[in-house]
């Protein structure tokens, strides 16, 4: 086995390692810094809450004996309370039935405009895009006006940055005096004009966690405002920096998106 690893293996196998291609890879070197912060008042509660009401339930396992049968349900305590940490949004406003029962002044059911992430309150002013993002009537109007062409032909989507194509269901009735959306804007922005008369259908995005939530009554966690401290000083430091945000909750990543935005 020795003889097949120096005299074959060895030969013919390609490994490289950072250490060995640092000139070629020119990578900066790796910085670890950690912070502590501390949770706002209701933050703390709100977990102290969640770690209760998962203690008790876990204790009921091991008193039945039942732990193993239940390992499932023990990860998901877990999860939840690392989303506590996150944001209590990710429980509050999350998919499991029993957020509902949670009360809150933030909760709603609005899509939120991707260009101004105010609530879209008025179904009458609502604009939505074959990729699934929704807008303001007159948010979408002053875009149109000043978005950039693009290379391809036509106006991308301020969001997703494919070509932007309207629904003209959302539009029925819709009287251009009254929004400031004439109908020559709706359909794709980038075809001729017999194109851009054939109806299509928005398809809806996947469920996000901002349609759950009124926007007026939006509040920041403790965690996200340590993130947006963070790119604010990497800014600061070196103009032309830009940051990679990772986390394991999708709607956590949501939330910060939004954020950001504001």
């Amino acid at each position: 086995m020795e003889k097949l690893r120096t005299d074959v293996l060895d030969k013919i196998l390609l490994r490289r390692t950072k250490i060995e291609r640092a000139a070629d890879v020119n990578l900066p070197p790796l910085e670890i810094t950690l912070r502590r912060d501390k949770l706002s008042v209701e933050e703390q509660d709100f977990y102290t809450s969640m770690y209760t009401q998962g203690r008790t339930m876990f204790d009921t396992y091991v008193d039945k004996g039942t732990v193993l049968h239940n390992y499932a349900h023990v990860f998901d305590l877990i999860m939840r309370l690392r989303q506590a940490v996150d944001h209590p949004y990710l429980i509050i406003h999350g998919s499991l039935a029993a957020a509902e029962a949670i009360p809150t002044s933030s909760r709603g059911g609005s899509d939120v405009c991707a260009l101004c992430q105010d609530d879209i309150d008025e179904p009458g002013s609502r604009r939505a895009s074959s990729c699934g993002h929704a807008f303001h009537a007159e948010c979408l109007a002053e875009y149109l006006e000043q978005a950039p062409k693009l290379p391809s032909g036509g106006i991308g989507c301020p969001t997703c940055f494919t070509p932007l194509t309207l629904s003209l269901e959302d539009d029925a009735g819709a009287d251009a005096d009254d929004d400031g959306v004439p109908p020559a804007d709706v359909g794709d922005v980038g075809a001729a004009a017999s194109e851009a008369e054939a109806p299509m259908t928005a398809t809806p995005l996947r469920g996000s966690i901002m349609q759950r939530i009124k926007t007026a009554e939006f509040k920041t966690s403790t965690k996200i405002e340590a993130l947006m401290q963070e790119l604010r000083q990497m800014q600061e430091r070196d103009p032309r920096s830009k940051a990679l945000v990772f986390s394991q909750f999708t709607r956590f990543l949501e939330l910060i998106e939004w954020r950001g935005k504001r």
